[in-house]
């Protein structure tokens, strides 16, 4: 069960299997992988569009450099707190932010996947 904001979901993710199990049959000796993280991802930045509960952080008013202290902090804490997606608002402006925002957390470690609309980035952590 995954939780995103107030939503609750049950979401099923299939596995593949990527070594054969050992002679005897059985579960034993098999290694299974999830085969769509990504889908997941996607999915989960699909429903976060749409959840106005979602944790988010505004950045309006502040220089490149006081942003990024304030997104990483924020990453830092929604991590902490096990949301799996929130959202940052950079404004429109002359997107110098957003756009140093997006190139940011596109490096950032904790980050599965990111996705920006408009004004706004929708992250996975």
């Amino acid at each position: 069960m995954k939780r995103l904001g107030r939503l609750r979901l049950k979401i099923l993710v299939n596995f593949r299997l990527i070594s054969p199990p050992f002679e005897g049959g059985g579960r034993g000796g098999c290694v299974f992988m999830k085969s769509n993280k990504q889908s997941l991802n996607e999915t989960l930045l699909s429903v976060a569009e749409i959840d106005p509960s979602l944790p988010s952080l505004d950045l309006h008013g502040l220089s490149v450099h006081e942003a990024e202290l304030e997104v990483d902090h924020f990453l830092s804490q929604q991590l902490f707190y096990e949301e799996p997606v929130v959202k940052i608002i950079c404004g429109a402006g002359t997107g110098v932010l957003a756009d140093a925002i997006w190139e940011f957390v596109q490096k950032h470690p904790m980050v599965q996947r990111a996705n920006s609309k408009g004004s706004e980035i929708f992250v996975v952590l």
